[in-house]
Order: C-alpha cells, then sequence, then structure tokens
C-alpha cells in the first residue's frame, strides 16, 4: 500500500489575502487599566448595570480601540457570595479584542465562552491520535504526520457524527457528538474477520454485536456508492 502526498505552496500573497479574511476574539489584559477611571467612566456615562444578584452588579460595553473592537465587561461588587458587606466596593474588569463588527457585546462573549470546546478538539487530536509530540525533527515531515493526522481525524469525526449518536448506535447515551476514543473503540474495533470464498473476500460481522446495525446502516449510507446491504449471516 502506497500513498502519495502532493503539498502545495501557498504564495505570502495569498497568506495575507486568507489572513484578512480571518475573524479573532482574542482576550484583552487589563492589568494597566485604571478600573476605578473606567468606573466612574461608565457612571458619568450613565451606563446601565444589571443586577447579577443582591451586591453584584456588571455593565457590558463595546468600543473602537486601534484599528479594532474592544469588548469590555465591568463588575462592581459590594457584597460577597457569603453575605459580607466590602467597605470599598471590589471591582474587577475583563476585556476582549475582535474584529467582528456586527456582532454586540454579549455575543462576542458568548462566542469567546465557547473556546473551551476547541480545547476539547486539540485534547482529541494530540491524546487519542497520540500526537502530543511530534515524532521527527524535521519540519516537513511532521507537517506530513500532522495533514495525515488531520484526515483520521475527519474520518472518525464522520463516523462519530452519522454512525454513533442515531438510535441505534451502540453508546446509547445522548450526546452531540462522540469522542475519538469512543469512536475508536465501539466502532474502529468492530468483532469480525475476513472471509475469502469463491474468489471474492468479505467482511464478516457477527449480528449479535451491539454496533452491527449502526455499521450496516453506515456502510450503506450516502458515503459510498455501493448501496447493495451487507448480508447479516453471523460468523462462526
Amino acid at each position: 500500500l502506497t500513498a502519495s502526498i502532493t503539498c502545495a505552496v501557498i504564495p505570502p500573497s495569498q497568506q495575507r489575502s486568507a489572513a484578512a479574511n480571518v475573524d479573532y476574539i482574542i482576550k484583552w489584559n487589563p492589568r494597566t487599566k485604571d478600573r476605578e477611571a473606567v468606573h466612574a467612566g461608565r457612571i458619568v456615562a450613565e451606563a446601565v448595570f444589571d443586577e447579577v444578584r443582591p451586591g453584584l452588579r456588571c455593565t457590558t460595553w463595546k468600543e473602537a480601540v486601534d484599528g479594532h473592537f474592544r469588548v469590555l465587561k465591568l463588575t462592581v461588587e459590594s457584597i460577597d457570595k457569603n453575605g459580607q458587606l466590602n467597605l470599598i466596593p471590589k471591582l474587577s474588569l475583563e476585556g476582549w479584542n475582535t474584529s467582528l463588527s456586527t456582532q454586540n457585546a454579549q455575543e462576542i462573549m458568548a462566542l469567546y465562552a465557547d473556546h473551551g470546546t476547541h480545547e476539547q478538539f486539540h485534547a482529541e487530536l494530540k491524546s487519542e491520535l497520540n500526537l502530543e509530540r511530534l515524532p521527527s525533527g524535521k519540519f516537513d515531515a511532521n507537517d506530513t504526520v500532522c495533514s495525515l493526522a488531520m484526515l483520521a481525524y475527519n474520518v472518525l469525526r464522520i463516523i462519530g457524527q452519522q454512525a454513533l449518536i442515531g438510535e441505534d448506535s451502540p453508546v446509547k447515551h445522548e450526546a452531540g457528538r462522540r469522542r475519538m476514543k469512543t469512536v475508536i473503540r465501539e466502532f474502529i474495533c468492530a468483532p469480525g474477520q475476513w472471509i475469502k470464498h469463491a474468489r471474492t473476500l468479505s467482511l464478516g460481522i457477527p449480528v449479535m454485536w451491539a454496533g452491527f446495525r449502526a455499521f450496516a446502516e453506515f456502510m450503506c449510507g450516502p458515503l459510498f456508492t455501493d448501496t447493495a446491504k451487507p448480508e447479516s449471516t453471523p460468523i462462526s
């Protein structure tokens, strides 16, 4: 079995053009910002403070800064979570730099809050596909390995979304997606054997396997041109 891999070199001009069309949301560090001055400015601007709980109020707004936008959230805590009154209100300031111009402050904060999902994808790619450490000291070799890993990851993701989400899935708990280790354990490590008979090679899968129906429906799905249903004769 041989594989041919072609690596295309993207010109720098096209790279800059592609980067210009990519939006971003980056957490901003407010360590040099005077929180008291920001609080006083919001009071002068008659900003609306939402009461999260008794003694805890917050306000959010969006402003233009140096060619991009910044979303800010100011929290004023006069009573802590234990009910203790603060002699001086505790001020906390958070911010996010972004290129998004049409979304409001709440939408941008919600988008950033979902970055934990992306971290889960990275964790699956590194741990469950064993790519925490790249195998070579050569950049081109590691680039090839990452390209193949991306192909394997996408294939496993398609299997998980199409075969392990429905009612016939061997995994019964509800989920919006399946992790790579679940797909490998429940689908890739399927019980079966290759059967050679009458000059044909076929894969025998036992019908008693919990994932047989999901496997059969996936193999007869739109990803494959052969719509003939696999035989359900159990193997010995």
